[in-house]
């Protein structure tokens, strides 16, 4: 009686791991076993010789499934190599193939087809999908093996990046155990640029993470000028906060640049007030003076004529009376005549008439 018992528990146990797998199952699939909600109430009153009919109907399905893949790997090879040989101007013949491949993929199977692609076919159209499948069912495990890949792509870390975007712990989980590698590296970037939109200050964080660099400047600039277009408290605090006083300095011309695009007085003022590199404060005083001249060339021009720095001065005004000159040439030749460098800004006119004459002959 007691023996009968504890067959009886092993075989609810069974059927609540299979009830299990069958949750995780795809929905094209037939679970390994009908279970119907009434069974478990009756399962007590069957026989435990049922216990080895039921090891060998799992044991024949699993040997099936196994079957199953195989073949489907096999199918998955033949028509990858159709793929490489067909060329790639038959637009349509690729695009059946990439169909067909497409069709014998399933949440079961994207692991298996990922690991057995090579890099190029993991780059493919079909391998991204299968990744981006297999990161669906089991983030943390394709992630991981994703990022072990030596030659892992920049397209590989968006899809990793893009399953972390919505979960702040499991993204910094995963930026902590990641080695130190260009793919981290690319991965960061990646990550942060795609937040950049919706969520700057945890984009700001993982840009901070970077080494320092045109990545990561590029990172934290764009992170800085999204934000500052709606929030410019939260993107100066961001800029304040980073410190590296280079980067921090290139952050401030963004933030500049930023704010210039809906008011090129305030952005301006803002650009004199916080950067110090000669270099900077000449190139960012050009982008705000060509945002200013297509809204109001007047305002730029009075703007212009109180910055003393020639640093500044001299590329600005010439990029000022090209647009200028363009929408109101009559307004930009008065100006003109006012400036202290006149006869270097008519020269510089006259050199760009002549080039335009050059070109169209």
């Amino acid at each position: 009686m007691k023996s009968r018992a504890i067959l009886t528990v092993s075989f609810l146990v069974l059927l609540v791991i299979v009830g299990l797998i069958w949750s995780r199952r795809g929905q094209n699939e037939k679970p390994l076993i009908k279970t119907p909600p009434s069974a478990l109430d009756s399962v007590q009153k069957l026989s435990p010789h049922a216990q080895p009919t039921l090891d060998a109907e799992v044991s024949e399905k699993k040997a099936a499934k196994a079957a199953s893949l195989d073949s489907i790997k096999a199918s998955v090879r033949f028509k990858l190599q159709q793929w490489r040989e067909t060329q790639t101007e038959d637009e349509a013949s690729r695009d059946r193939l990439l169909t067909e491949l497409l069709v014998l993929l399933t949440r079961d199977n994207a692991a298996e087809l990922s690991r057995m692609l090579s890099t190029e076919e993991l780059n493919s159209a079909f391998g991204l999908a299968a990744q981006w499948l297999w990161l669906e069912v089991d983030p943390k495990t394709a992630s991981r093996w994703i990022a072990a890949q030596p030659e892992a792509s920049e397209e590989q870390a968006r899809l990793v990046a893009q399953q972390y975007l919505s979960d702040d712990k499991e993204m910094q989980a995963f930026c902590n155990e990641l080695p130190d590698t260009a793919w981290r590296e690319g991965f960061l970037s990646v990550a942060s640029l795609e937040m950049a939109g919706s969520a700057p200050a945890r984009a700001a964080e993982l840009a901070k993470r970077m080494k320092p660099g045109p990545a990561q400047t590029n990172a934290l600039e764009t992170v800085v000028y999204d934000w500052a277009t709606h929030d410019l408290k939260g993107a100066i605090d961001l800029v304040e906060s980073v410190a590296d006083p280079v980067l921090r300095e290139k952050a401030l011309v963004m933030t500049a640049k930023a704010i210039a695009v809906g008011d090129p007085d305030l952005g301006a003022q803002w650009l004199a007030n916080s950067v110090k590199s000669e270099g900077m404060l000449k190139e960012t005083g050009q982008s705000i003076v060509a945002i200013w001249a297509e809204t109001s060339p007047a305002d730029a021009a009075q703007w212009l004529s109180r910055v003393a720095d020639p640093t500044v001065r001299v590329e600005a005004v010439n990029v000022l009376v090209r647009a200028w000159i363009k929408t109101d040439a009559t307004s930009a030749q008065a100006w003109i005549q006012t400036l202290p460098e006149r006869d270097q800004v008519l020269a510089t006119l006259k050199a760009d008439e002549e080039e335009r004459k050059r070109v169209q002959e």
